[in-house]
This record gives structure tokens, C-alpha cells and sequence, in this order.
């Protein structure tokens, strides 16, 4: 019978280990999902967790990619990137910048920090309120509004959906003009 092994870094390299000899061990792939799972319940570390999980066949390499990319950065990934971008180190240092690569870059940022997408698409307002072609007069309580949207704001309704209700509901006193 023959035991698969796997090289372990004793110190992972997420937290600084070397390639170097004296930090590899050979474990069954066992062992090695369990030294993971031992070093992400003293430390915390993602990377362990999905180590662990890939070694035992529970997520492929797309998966643990996909878990790793969302997971908190941690102070020393952080610090290590701020030190990459600053000074000579930016790979942008030194290098003139146009007009209009200073205006992508604002408006690239005013779109991240807004939530406004890029694609975003301005909606004709004549669809909005009493121009809208589909708007319907709703009587509500008595009173003749223009929209389900008027009459839910007179009414302190926060949205629409509230006075959809209102009128398909016979607890209340509202409807559609026919």
C-alpha cells in the first residue's frame, strides 16, 4: 500500500515560513489537513481553514480562491501593500499623467464611493408619477389621488408595495378609480 505525502511548511508562508528545509516537514495528507486545522484554531488564519478543507476534497482550487478573495485582509497583508504602493515602489511613480487619465480615475472613483454603476442608465423622468402611461388614479380613505405613489406618501406609507395592499385588501377603504 502505498502513503501519499505532502510537503507542510511548518510556518506557513501566509505567515512568513520559507521554502527552506528546516521549515518543511513530510505529513500523509491526513496530517496535513489536520496541521492546518490545529494552526487556523491557534491563530485564525483563512488560509488554513481552506487548506484544510482542500486537502480533505471539500472545495476545488476555483472555490478556495473564491473564499480567499472575500476574506478579511489581515494588518500585515495590509501593511505590506501599503509599503508596495508608496514612493519608488508604485509602479506609477514617476510616470506623468494625463488630463485624461486623472478624469477616468476621478470618475472610476466617484462611481466606487457614490454606487453609482457604469452602466447606469438615466430613466426618462415622464415615466415617473401622473406622466407615467400606466399610473392609475387611486381613491383612498375618500380622497382622489394621481398616483399610488401620492397616496401612499399622504398616507405615511414608506413604499408602494404597502398601499398595493391597502387596496387589494378589503380591511381598508381603497381602490383604483375604474
Amino acid at each position: 500500500m502505498t502513503i501519499y505525502t505532502h510537503k507542510h511548511h511548518i510556518i506557513p508562508r501566509h505567515m512568513g515560513g520559507s521554502d527552506d528545509p528546516s521549515n518543511l516537514v513530510e505529513l500523509s495528507i491526513e496530517d496535513h489537513a489536520q496541521a492546518h486545522l490545529d494552526l487556523y484554531e491557534k491563530y485564525g488564519y483563512e488560509q488554513d481553514l481552506v487548506a484544510h478543507r482542500m486537502l480533505l476534497g471539500q472545495i476545488d482550487r476555483a472555490e478556495a480562491i473564491k473564499v480567499l478573495q472575500k476574506a478579511p485582509k489581515s494588518e500585515r497583508w495590509k501593511q505590506t501593500m501599503s509599503k508596495r504602493m508608496t514612493g519608488e515602489d508604485n509602479p506609477q511613480y514617476g510616470k506623468p499623467t494625463s488630463d485624461k487619465q486623472k478624469e477616468a480615475v476621478g470618475k472610476s472613483a466617484k462611481e466606487r464611493f457614490t454606487g453609482v454603476p457604469k452602466n447606469y442608465k438615466v430613466i426618462n423622468p415622464v415615466m415617473y408619477g401622473k406622466d407615467n402611461p400606466r399610473s392609475r388614479v387611486v381613491i383612498a380613505d375618500g380622497v382622489q389621488y394621481e398616483t399610488l405613489r401620492s397616496a401612499c406618501d399622504a398616507h405615511g406609507l414608506k413604499n408602494h408595495n404597502a398601499g398595493a395592499y391597502r387596496i387589494k385588501s378589503d380591511k381598508w377603504d381603497w381602490r383604483y378609480e375604474d
